[in-house]
């Protein structure tokens, strides 16, 4: 689990990298963390993130959560009002998006068809948005 003390033991922090630390779960509400700007978590195992987890994260703009487990984040990114890139590559259970709250995202990478099997994507509100879909990996 993300430590909910870190935020209120540094309040400046701007910038947290939490990829590849096996988290599977995000608390109610992360504390100390109004004046986070980045927030990395990408590589986990987070299947679900509580819909009060960015309450206070109103200065977050770039939010990387891609290569997770997750399945819905639509209610939880209400609050990101300044989010401008959101990473929600490689969840292949994301099925459904609402981004219409989000009125500042700029770019919004999804990936494969493969790698997000989207069945539903609102955008509304979002008029300066870029969805980025990398093309496919090939291995040799």
């Amino acid at each position: 689990m993300l430590p909910t003390w870190l935020g209120s033991v540094c309040p400046e922090l701007e910038f947290l990298y939490f990829s590849s630390n096996l988290i599977q779960f995000l608390p109610n509400v992360a504390p100390g963390f109004e004046r986070l700007r980045v927030l990395n978590l990408s590589k986990n195992k987070i299947a679900a993130i509580p819909h009060t987890f960015f309450k206070r994260m109103t200065a977050l703009q770039t939010l990387d959560m891609s290569d997770n487990q997750l399945s819905d984040i639509s209610k939880s990114m209400a609050n990101l009002v300044n989010l401008g890139t959101l990473d929600i590559s490689d969840n292949k259970s994301l099925v459904e998006l609402d981004f219409s709250k989000n009125p500042e995202l700029t770019q919004l990478v999804i990936g494969t068809s493969t790698s997000l099997p989207l069945e539903s994507l609102d955008i509304s509100n979002t008029m300066k948005i870029k969805i980025i879909a990398p093309p496919e990996r090939k291995y040799s």
